[in-house]
C-alpha cells in the first residue's frame, strides 16, 4: 500500500516539473489534486481502520468464562451498537466552542474561557485555503477552496472525517461560507450554491439544499431550530434573499426577497429578530416568519452586532447604537475621520473596534450604553475582527502579527508573529484557530 510519504514525495516531484516548465499549470494542479485525495483517503483508512487484538490474554482466560461468554453475546447482541471507531465518533462534552462567527449569533466575539498569557505553536493541518473556521466538542471545522469540509481534533489536528459531494469535480466547489455548528451538526454552502447540513459527528450528509446564487463570502446563523443565510434566485441578479429552512429537514420556513442586494457579511440575531443590511439600508425581520419589521436609511452599513436588544453597526464614518424593537437611534459618534470602519466586539458594555485611514488603525474601547470612549490608542493597520475575554482582546494587523491588549486600558500585553496574513481568529479551550495564506490551518495554544 502506497504510504503518505511516498504521496508527499510525488508532490514534490510534481512542483519541480512545474517550476522546470515541463508540464503545464493545469496538468500540475490537476495531479495534484489527485494525490491530496488519494493522501486524505489514506489518512481516513488509517482512522478507520480497527485496532489489532492481543490474543496472549486468551490462554489465560478461565474456561468457566469462555462457556459464559456465548450466552453473554446473546443476551447483550441487541444493546450493542457497531461504530466505526469508538474514540473518534463519540463526541466531547460540549465545554467551550466558537460554533458560528465571533462565536454566536449576535456575532459579538466573546470568549466563553480565558485567552492565554503567552502562546506556542500547537499544530498545523495543510489543506487548500479556505474562509471559515468554527469549534465545538473538541473538534475544528472547516471547508476548502477545493470544496472539501474538515473535521480534524482540536488537540492534535488530527484528521477525525473529511467530506466532498463530488471528488470528481473541484471548479467552483470552493466553500466561500462561514460555518455554524447546532444540536451536533455542522452547516455550510458552496460556490455552487449547495447548501449542506453534516453529522458533526461523522460528516455523514443529513439533508442538501439547492440556491441560485450565494455571496462571494457569506455567513450562516442557526437559532432555534432554523437555519439562516443570505443568497441570490437568479444567476446575474445579485443576492436580494434571506431564507430561512428547518434545521433538522433542510425545508423551507420563507424566502424575504429585497429590492437592493444584501451586504454578504450582514447577518446577526436579535432574540425574535435578523438584522440584514443593503448598500442604502438597515433592515430588522421577525426571524419566525420574515416579515419586515422595520427599515432605516443607513449607507453601507457593516459588521452589525446585536447586544443588551441593541444593534451596533458603522455607516460611512460614524458609529451607532440602535434600539433593536423600533430602530430609533439611542446615540451616534463619530470617532475621527476615517475612510473605512469595521470589525467590533462586545463584552461586559464595553465595545472594541478599530477606524482605519491612510493605513493608520485607531483601535478604541467605548462605552455601550453612551458611545462615550474610555481608552483609544493607534496601532498597526488591523485586518481581523477582534475576540475578547473579560481581561484581553486580539486583533490582527497586516504585520502578520496577532496583538492582545488589555481590556481595561487597552496596554498591548504580547504579541505573535504568524509570518503570513491571516483572516480571523477562533478560539476554544485555551487554544486559537485561524487560516494561514498558505492554504493551512493553524493551532496556537498556552506555552
Amino acid at each position: 500500500m502506497v504510504t503518505k510519504e511516498e504521496l508527499r514525495g510525488k508532490i514534490q516531484r510534481l512542483k519541480e516539473e512545474y517550476t522546470s516548465g515541463s508540464i503545464t499549470k493545469e496538468d500540475y494542479q490537476r495531479r495534484v489534486l489527485e494525490i491530496k485525495r488519494d493522501l486524505e483517503l489514506l489518512k481516513r483508512e488509517t482512522y478507520e481502520k480497527p485496532q489489532k487484538k492481543s490474543n496472549k490474554k486468551l490462554l489465560v482466560i478461565p474456561l468457566l468464562i469462555i462457556l459464559i461468554l456465548p450466552v453473554s453475546y446473546f443476551l447483550l447482541k441487541e444493546n450493542v451498537t457497531e461504530s466505526k471507531n469508538s474514540d473518534i465518533y463519540v463526541l466531547k462534552n460540549e465545554g467551550e466552542s466558537w460554533p458560528t462567527l465571533q462565536g454566536n449569533p449576535q456575532r459579538t466575539g466573546i470568549v466563553h474561557g480565558e485567552i492565554p498569557d503567552n502562546v506556542e505553536m500547537k499544530w498545523k493541518f495543510e489543506a487548500s485555503g479556505g474562509f471559515g473556521i468554527v469549534c465545538a466538542y473538541g473538534r475544528v471545522y472547516f471547508g476548502d477552496y477545493l470544496g472539501y469540509f474538515y473535521c480534524v481534533d482540536g488537540d492534535t489536528g488530527e484528521l477525525i472525517w473529511y467530506f466532498h459531494p463530488d471528488e470528481s469535480r473541484a471548479v467552483g466547489m470552493n466553500i466561500n461560507s462561514f460555518p455554524t455548528i447546532y444540536d451536533k451538526k455542522v452547516y455550510f454552502y458552496n460556490h455552487q450554491g449547495e447548501v449542506y447540513c453534516l453529522s458533526a459527528v461523522d460528516g455523514s450528509k443529513v439533508w442538501e439544499y439547492k440556491v441560485q446564487r450565494v455571496p462571494l463570502l457569506g455567513i450562516t446563523a442557526v437559532v432555534t431550530g432554523k437555519f439562516y443565510m443570505i443568497y441570490g434566485d437568479s444567476e446575474w441578479g445579485g443576492v436580494k434573499n434571506v431564507i430561512c429552512l428547518d434545521a433538522n429537514t433542510g425545508k423551507l420556513i420563507w424566502n424575504y426577497k429585497n429590492e437592493k442586494e444584501i451586504m454578504d457579511w450582514n447577518l446577526c440575531v436579535n432574540n425574535d429578530k435578523i438584522v440584514v443590511s443593503s448598500e442604502d439600508s438597515l433592515m430588522v425581520l421577525n426571524k419566525d416568519t420574515g416579515q419586515l419589521i422595520w427599515d432605516k436609511k443607513f449607507k453601507y452599513a457593516t459588521l452589525v452586532i446585536s447586544y443588551n436588544n441593541k444593534i451596533y453597526f458603522s455607516s460611512e464614518d460614524r458609529w451607532y447604537c440602535l434600539n433593536a424593537n423600533s430602530g430609533e437611534i439611542i446615540w451616534e459618534k463619530e470617532y475621527g475621520k476615517t475612510q473605512f470602519s469595521f470589525g467590533a466586539s462586545i463584552i461586559n458594555n464595553r465595545a472594541f473596534f478599530y477606524t482605519l485611514k491612510d493605513k493608520i488603525v485607531r483601535v478604541y474601547c467605548v462605552n455601550t450604553d453612551t458611545g462615550e470612549i474610555i481608552w483609544e490608542k493607534e496601532s498597526d493597520r488591523a485586518l481581523s475582527t477582534p475576540i475578547t475575554d473579560e481581561k484581553k482582546i486580539l486583533f490582527t494587523n497586516f504585520d502578520n502579527m496577532i496583538l492582545c491588549f488589555s481590556v481595561e486600558n487597552g496596554e498591548e500585553l504580547w504579541s505573535w508573529n504568524v509570518g503570513k496574513p491571516i483572516f480571523s481568529l477562533v478560539y476554544m479551550d485555551k487554544k486559537i484557530y485561524y487560516w494561514g495564506d498558505d492554504g493551512h490551518v493553524y493551532c496556537i495554544g498556552e506555552r
